[in-house]
């Protein structure tokens, strides 16, 4: 579960305490919510956010509409309440209501992204993939394995063998100056997988979907994850494989990412800072 962060929350548009907020958290079970990322007070890729937020609340068929003109205010007041600068934000749709509140959050530490991070692999799948769906079991499991492994994340293998994503985050590995991915009805496809996917189309890299297995992953030069906490994150070892980090392709995708991330922030400041 996320560690929840400020000193206020909002709830249906509305400013309230944190405390007023527990008995829905704690005795409801949160169905469609997205975290969303600022960069300096500003939200990043709102859009992009709050499509696959609404595409989950048709998808187990909630009868709720909220209005987005209304959540985007709240959400400036969220910020500018709470003095909010560079974290997360967490939207639930909880029954009938929207809660909007910031979450502890953990970024990768320089030492991450220049050496890169240990991962493993483990045999499970989420259900409904595609939905960004809370699932408290589920997550707490994951989370046991990756403390228990000594590891930054587990990747998910499926019945099939085959590699389809990290517990909280997306993978692709690279291969000829070609990127190999899991596709999207296997998986829970991230805005940062999203946006860098439109960034390969852009530079014609070709992108090859559902190749990388159990059996075969170490046959890769390289891979990294993708999130909205990690940006582009190289991959230093998965299980006894070692990886190089130092990839041109990879090299070139953070670059350009990272560029991307900087635009979108600098796009957003009109919007968010009025």
């Amino acid at each position: 579960m996320h560690l929840r962060a400020g000193c206020c929350y909002s709830l249906n548009y509305q400013i309230i305490e944190p405390f007023l907020a527990d008995e829905i958290l704690n005795n409801s079970q949160p169905s469609i919510y997205e975290v969303i990322r600022l960069h300096h007070g500003v939200p990043l890729f709102w859009d992009a956010h709050w499509i696959r937020f609404q595409y989950g609340i048709n998808a187990i068929g909630l009868k709720v509409k909220f209005d987005k003109l209304k959540v985007e205010k709240a959400l400036r007041n969220l910020i500018e309440e709470n003095m909010f600068s560079s974290i997360n934000i967490r939207i639930d749709a909880v029954d009938e209501n929207i809660l909007l509140y910031g979450i502890q959050s953990f970024y990768p530490s320089e030492n991450d992204i220049q050496l890169g991070v240990d991962l493993n692999l483990t045999s499970t799948v989420r259900i409904n993939p595609t939905i960004k769906f809370y699932r408290k079991q589920w997550r707490e499991d994951r989370h046991s394995e990756i403390n228990n492994a000594g590891v930054y994340e587990t990747l998910l293998v499926n019945p099939e063998g085959m590699i389809t994503e990290g517990s909280h985050s997306n993978v692709f590995f690279i291969k000829d100056q070609t990127l190999y991915s899991a596709d999207e009805s296997s998986i829970l496809s991230g805005i940062t997988r999203s946006e860098i996917l439109k960034i390969a189309k852009t530079k014609n890299i070709s992108v090859v979907y559902n190749q990388v297995f159990a059996d075969n992953y170490w046959e890769y030069e390289t891979a990294f994850l993708c999130g909205t906490s990690y940006n582009v994150l190289p991959v230093k070892q998965i299980e006894q494989k070692v990886y190089s980090i130092d990839h041109p392709l990879l090299n070139a995708l953070k670059f350009s990412f990272d560029q991307h991330f900087l635009n979108e922030y600098l796009k957003g400041i009109n919007k968010w800072k009025k």
